[in-house]
Parts: C-alpha cells; sequence; structure tokens
C-alpha cells in the first residue's frame, strides 16, 4: 500500500513538472509569434495606403479640361453654341448640329481641327466669300494673332508656321492652359529663341 502511494506521489510530481514546462514553452513561443502577424497587418495597410495615394494622383493627372464652349455658324442643319468634350474635331461639333446644309461648301472648312475654347466655326455656303461675310476674327487684330484664341487656320498667318507647327501650338495650349509670354512658346515642340524672337511682334496673348 505504501508503495502504491510513492508512486502517485512521484507520478504527480512527474505531472506537474510537464505543465509547467509546457506552460514556460508557450510562454516564450507566443510572444515571437504575434510581432510577426502585426507586421504583416503593418505592411498591408501600408500597401493599401500606398496603392490608394498613386490611384488618387492618377486620377488628378488624367483629368484634363472636361469641355470648350464653341459659337458654330452658317451652313449647318442647327446654328447655336454647343459644349463638346475637349479633345473633339470640328468634324464632331458638325455631327452633333445635325450635319452639313445641302448649301455648304464643305471644302471651305478642316473637319480634322482640334476644337479650342471660345472658337467660332463658319461654314461657308458654296460660292460664298468668306472674306466679306465674316468679320474680322476676335483672335486677329491690330495685325497681331492672339495664341489664345486663335485656330489652326490662324496660327499659320504667322511667320514659319505651318500646319504642323500650328497643330503644336494648339495641342500644347489644350494640354497647359494659356500662353501668358514669348517664353511659353518655346516650350512647344519645334520653337526655339529665334523664332520666338520673328514671332514676337506678330502675336499677342490677351
Amino acid at each position: 500500500m505504501e508503495t502504491m502511494i510513492e508512486k502517485l506521489k512521484e507520478n504527480k510530481i512527474v505531472a506537474v513538472l510537464v505543465a509547467i514546462i509546457v506552460v514556460l514553452a508557450l510562454s516564450v513561443i507566443i510572444p515571437m509569434m504575434m510581432p510577426e502577424k502585426e507586421t504583416t497587418q503593418v505592411d498591408i495597410l501600408e500597401t493599401s495606403q500606398i496603392e490608394e495615394t498613386t490611384t488618387t494622383q492618377t486620377s488628378v493627372t488624367e483629368n484634363p479640361p472636361q469641355e470648350v464652349t464653341i459659337d458654330l455658324k452658317g451652313a449647318v442643319l442647327k446654328e447655336g453654341v454647343y459644349q463638346m468634350p475637349s479633345g473633339s474635331r470640328i468634324n464632331d461639333l458638325i455631327n452633333k448640329a445635325g450635319g452639313f446644309l445641302e448649301t455648304a461648301d464643305k471644302k471651305s472648312i478642316n473637319l480634322a481641327e482640334k476644337l479650342t475654347d471660345e472658337q467660332v466655326v463658319y461654314v461657308a455656303s458654296q460660292g460664298e466669300d468668306i472674306s466679306v461675310i465674316t468679320p474680322e476674327s476676335k483672335s486677329k487684330e491690330n495685325g497681331k494673332v492672339n495664341l489664345n484664341t486663335a485656330s489652326l487656320e490662324e496660327l499659320q498667318s504667322l511667320s514659319g508656321i505651318g500646319q504642323k507647327r500650328a497643330q503644336d501650338i494648339l495641342d500644347y495650349r489644350e494640354a497647359n492652359g494659356s500662353f501668358s509670354s514669348l517664353d511659353d512658346l518655346k516650350n512647344v515642340s519645334g520653337i526655339g529663341e529665334k523664332m520666338v524672337n520673328q514671332l514676337k511682334e506678330e502675336v499677342r496673348f490677351d
């Protein structure tokens, strides 16, 4: 009987020792695991914030002016003032106005020209003398061309400016806004100091 009691005591001591070892082991293992989870959560949060910031910046960068206002006159079905998406062409405007009248002189207008804010588009009739019917352009006064409102054709009237360079000026104006000085012209592809000096008596910015 005494032998059995001694064995039970020994087993109880062993069980207590095992329990202590298990508790100690858990107290070491659990803290080691916790930082990894927290670090993972922090990494995920930081990545999410970076993606949101990048998306916001991209959204702001990719939002150009939304609309331009155009005054359409002449041989079209519906004359009037139109709001057009930025980057639209004269062809888009004509379609929105219902198309040409049968009497329209389609050769008198460049359908591929990009529209600019406050632009006046006039479609002549066949046999019409545009120089007599159309008043002097708002973009050209006192012999000087306003770079901020001039059409493709008006820009081509400047010294050394052909169709490609005129389109470059329109594209720059659409992407960056109005010109404020001659120095802004240097930012247009193909226009340098020499051409700017050549144009200074032919252009204005008001």
